[in-house]
C-alpha cells in the first residue's frame, strides 16, 4: 500500500514493491524527485520540510517520492 504525506497526493512513499509504478510510470507524465532517507540521518529531516514545501507551491506538477533507505 502506498501511503500519501500530510494528506498530499504528490507525496509518496515508495518500497521496491511501488517503485515502478510510482517513479518510473509517473515520470512519464511529471518529473518525480526522490528522497532517500532514513530515520537516523538528522540532514534528511532538515530537508523533509524544504522538499515538502517545493511539492506544496507547485501542486500537480511534481511528485516527490520518499524512499526509506
Amino acid at each position: 500500500m502506498i501511503e500519501t504525506m500530510e494528506n498530499n497526493s504528490n507525496i509518496v512513499d515508495v518500497t521496491s514493491e511501488t517503485f515502478v509504478t510510482e517513479v518510473i510510470e509517473k515520470s512519464h507524465e511529471v518529473p518525480v524527485l526522490l528522497d532517500f532517507w532514513a530515520d537516523w540521518c538528522e540532514p534528511c529531516k532538515n530537508l523533509t520540510p524544504i522538499l515538502h514545501d517545493i511539492v506544496e507551491q507547485h501542486p500537480g506538477k511534481i511528485l516527490l517520492a520518499k524512499v526509506n533507505t
